[in-house]
């Protein structure tokens, strides 16, 4: 549409809490700290949530709605391979195949 601007999706991942160790099960649950930098109002349709090298398969993701230079809170439940191991990922934030963010690296430790 002409003389409408291009309103912008960017973002960043400010930190992120995983538990750090599985015992039996290979389900867990994490919190990132968000931060919408673009133009758009973030809801649970915007974006995806995938992890950088694939160890590691993100299940469901939730947060509240999240309007430009705010931060927020994102919960997410992923799943480890089944074999007992140490993980290491990074998590994406991803809209049309594109990134909008990347989170520094975490780690966590399948035991049994």
């Amino acid at each position: 549409m002409n003389g409408v601007p291009r309103q912008y999706t960017t973002g960043k991942i400010l930190n992120i809490y995983v538990q750090p160790i599985l015992i039996n099960s290979d389900v867990f649950t994490g919190i990132a700290v968000i931060e919408n930098t673009g133009q758009t109002i973030w809801d649970n349709n915007t974006f995806n949530l995938k992890t950088a090298n694939g160890e590691i398969k993100i299940l469901s993701f939730s947060h509240s709605e999240l309007t430009p230079e705010n931060n927020g809170i994102l919960i997410f439940k992923g799943k480890t391979k089944d074999k007992t191991g140490l993980y290491s990922d990074q998590l994406l934030l991803t809209k049309d195949g594109q990134n909008i963010a990347k989170s520094g690296k975490f780690t966590i430790i399948k035991l049994f």
